[in-house]
């Protein structure tokens, strides 16, 4: 890694999480579930549900 990198990004584009599960990667996630939407979720926090119900989420974009 060069030494001018910023941290390095531990999960690719696309890979997909639950309702519940700790995100492994802090980013702009969009909801596969639902109608089009999209939160920021840090690394360790955990997915929410969408209107009481379990959805599932894929990394769209990282954030600095």
């Amino acid at each position: 890694m060069n030494p001018t990198d910023s941290k390095p990004h531990i999960r690719p584009l696309g890979c997909v999480c639950k309702t519940g599960d700790i995100c492994p990667q802090g980013g702009l996630w969009k909801c596969l579930t639902t109608k089009p939407q999209m939160i920021v979720v840090q690394r360790n926090e955990r997915f929410p549900d969408v209107a009481g119900r379990e959805a599932f989420w894929y990394l769209a974009g990282y954030v600095n």
